[in-house]
């Protein structure tokens, strides 16, 4: 759970004693169970949790963590592909099943506020379907050949498409203050989470064609991005070497890893409060302009 979730018990209308109870039924039940998200069943205090933290939580780019590669490939060249974590669960089949279990905690409340929370959680739902709407695309939607084979390849294992081009019109970094280069020609992104609802961490393989040029920009974007985080937490920036480490696979493809992690929250209300993080590990191969980003975003409070 992200640091979002913080942000919407303080925007529901409860006191601070009901919200902690709530965030500590939560917290009692999942560390009960530690199930992960493909098989987690909550009871209702636990869900009803969920669904307060989910009244005003946003859609959020989701990131994801390498295991092994496998060679796949188009005509006579090989194009490398990253294999997801065999416990992961696609983003969007997730939010539905959180969806249809999800409680919400208004049978105590006046009816004015339970309205309120309802209406709330119907928005939220709505703006989620429209954007899964808007965002997702078959593997037949890429013409380059390379993309067409990489997004068949993940289609295949169950996980959706998120094409980066309509997924464009939803990012609004203006908050940031981040002015965002470009940095693909085309793309698309597979998005999953892994764990449990309080433990566990968002994923995303982002695989998109660009030129060298567009490489580094996707790579100072990112760096743009961390910089605003460590500030937002009262650390200093780095520079692009700091925080990236260059190498090679064993494939000659170049490597960039880098690794953001926050502070320790300064009061934990729960187990599964902890410092906030985000890893990448980003390959690109010069000669096809493939690159595949695996990143992983997870911690914070909540």
């Amino acid at each position: 759970m992200q640091d979002e979730y913080v942000k919407a018990f303080e925007n529901i209308k409860l006191d601070d004693k009901r919200k902690a109870e709530m965030r500590k039924a939560l917290e009692m039940e999942l560390a009960a169970s530690r199930k992960p998200a493909k098989k987690t069943g909550l009871s209702g205090a636990a869900k009803a949790g969920i669904a307060v933290a989910a009244v005003t939580v946003t859609m959020a780019g989701l990131l994801v963590v390498p295991t092994t590669r496998n060679a796949i490939y188009a005509g006579m060249r090989s194009i490398f592909s990253k294999e997801v974590p065999e416990d992961a669960v696609d983003s969007y089949e997730k939010q539905i099943e959180d969806r249809e279990e999800r409680v919400i905690p208004t049978d105590d409340m006046p009816e004015s506020e339970a309205s309120e929370i309802i209406e709330q959680v119907t928005q939220q739902d709505l703006e989620n379907d429209q954007y899964y709407a808007d965002v997702l695309v078959s593997s037949d939607y890429y013409e380059d050949a390379d993309l067409n084979e990489l997004a068949s390849y993940y289609e295949q294992q169950g996980y959706k498409i998120t094409d980066l081009r309509k997924d464009s019109v939803y990012n609004d970094y203006s908050w940031t203050n981040v002015t965002i280069r470009e940095w693909f020609t085309d793309g698309f992104a597979v998005n999953y989470w892994v764990g449990d609802n309080a433990y566990g961490y968002s994923g995303s393989t982002i695989v998109f064609k660009a030129t060298e040029e567009q490489f580094q920009n996707y790579l100072q974007n990112e760096l743009d991005l961390v910089n605003f985080n460590r500030v937002d937490h009262n650390q200093e920036e780095v520079t692009f070497d700091e925080f990236w480490t260059v190498g090679t696979d064993e494939e000659g493809n170049t490597v960039y890893t880098g690794t953001w992690e926050g502070p320790e929250p300064e009061i934990k209300l729960m187990d599964s409060d902890r410092a906030r993080f985000t890893t990448y590990e980003v390959t690109y191969d010069p000669v096809t302009q493939i690159a595949i980003c695996e990143s992983t975003d997870g911690g914070g409070v909540g």
